[in-house]
């Protein structure tokens, strides 16, 4: 059952996100701001959300946390500039 409400709250979180997101940009086009620039705000707010809240769950583990990774730069910069485009 707690799986379930989870979903479900998980579920409409991402329809408001995803709905602010459509005032958001009508706002900002008004506004004058272009398309590429808003998407690279979006990406920037996005790592800065993303790296807060990995440091803050790291501050809460008892022991220390590092993920080690076989691949190296180059090859997740790739990744990361394949999938930028494709999207």
């Amino acid at each position: 059952m707690i799986n379930k409400s989870v979903a479900i709250v998980v579920g409409v979180f991402v329809t408001v996100l995803w709905s602010s997101s459509y005032i958001v940009n009508a706002w900002a086009f008004e506004e004058g701001i272009g398309p590429l620039t808003l998407a690279g705000a979006r990406y920037v707010v996005a790592a800065i959300v993303l790296t807060v809240v990995l440091r803050s769950i790291r501050l809460f583990e008892n022991r220390e946390y590092y993920v080690k990774s076989t691949l190296n730069w180059r090859i997740i910069l790739l990744l990361g500039l394949t999938g930028y485009l494709m999207a």
